[in-house]
């Protein structure tokens, strides 16, 4: 639920806030510029807009600033639930990267759950291999064979991303006891475990072409 506002004297407008509480509550608020800041804060599993309207806007007024320090100043802007938008994330994967004179990158070509904080960081790579293809590309041969090759260059990569954002999701959305309890107590230490934090650090990097390869070299000019 995102509501974009004037930031106040309480609330800087170069501030970043992000608060997240297990897998049920997400909050804060983000700088857009022009001296606005867009607050949100995450819906519950199985809550809906028609459900919202018949909640009472200072219950919901509690639970945001509980979660999320300073955004009251931000929330007294707000008259009831009509001044929102609501939002929602989906899964995507291309099977083609390019589709006659159009190429497709970033979100557009992988939009996927937010649970590795990829999305900038694979769009980036996927701009940074188009562009070096395109400048490579000799004087009069067709454009598509370098955009064919970004194809093929990004696809393994791609693939895996979004197989393991979409692997990942359970773990960090449900709200079953046993899978919280497992994701608390591995994760802040598997990145400790030599081979494993290896392979996490490489992933959160973006050059993870599958489970056990990567190849770095691919950013050589």
């Amino acid at each position: 639920m995102w509501t974009t506002l004037a930031y106040t004297h309480a609330v800087a407008p170069h501030r970043f806030l992000q608060v997240v509480d297990g897998t049920y509550t997400l909050a804060g608020f983000l700088p857009v510029g022009a001296n606005r800041v867009s607050l949100f804060s995450g819906l519950r599993p199985g809550e809906r807009r028609e459900s919202l309207r018949m909640e009472p806007w200072k219950a919901r007024v509690r639970e945001v600033c509980a979660a999320a320090p300073g955004a009251a100043p931000l929330l007294d802007q707000v008259r009831d639930f009509e001044q929102s938008r609501f939002a929602g994330y989906r899964a995507v994967h291309l099977r083609r990267l390019r589709h006659g004179p159009v190429v497709f990158l970033g979100d557009a070509a992988h939009s996927m759950t937010p649970h590795l904080g990829q999305g900038a960081n694979l769009a980036l790579l996927d701009a940074y291999i188009l562009s070096r293809e395109l400048l490579h590309q000799p004087a009069g041969v067709p454009l598509t064979e370098a955009a064919d090759r970004y194809a093929a260059l990004r696809r393994s990569r791609q693939q895996f991303y979004f197989l393991i954002t979409t692997a990942l999701s359970p773990l960090f959305q449900s709200g079953v006891p046993s899978l919280t309890t497992l994701r608390n107590l591995t994760l802040p230490w598997l990145p400790r475990v030599p081979w494993i934090g290896a392979e996490m650090a490489h992933t959160v990097t973006g050059f993870k072409s599958g489970f056990f390869g990567r190849s770095i070299a691919i950013l050589a000019i």
